[in-house]
């Protein structure tokens, strides 16, 4: 009795241990949806002159870049400090919870 009852348990831990389907469905979808991309040594990106020359820009470019960014960052920030609802929502919120607590 013994034997049977160690041998399946065994078998259940070995069960155990297998990914389920839905698992390997998903797995399976994501490596088909493309091609990986390929990996270079870093040596030969550091060495790539003719794409590197290409891609520089003026001090003045760079400086126009950014602050076009800080301005946009700066519009996003001041537009993150409006409160999010207006005051009659606010006290129509607030009245309804004095009601509920009540």
């Amino acid at each position: 009795m013994r034997i049977f009852l160690f041998s399946g348990l065994i078998g259940l831990t070995l069960l155990a241990c297998a990914p389920p389907a839905h698992i390997r469905t998903v797995e399976q979808t994501v490596a088909s949806r493309g091609d990986w991309p390929e990996i270079l040594p870093l040596q030969d990106l550091l060495n790539a002159k003719g794409t590197a020359a290409s891609t520089r820009i003026s001090a003045e470019e760079q400086g126009a870049h950014l602050a076009s960014r800080v301005n946009s960052l700066k519009n996003r920030a001041r537009q993150l400090q409006r409160p999010v609802i207006d005051q009659t929502r606010r006290a129509r919120l607030l009245a309804a919870l004095s009601r509920e607590n009540s």
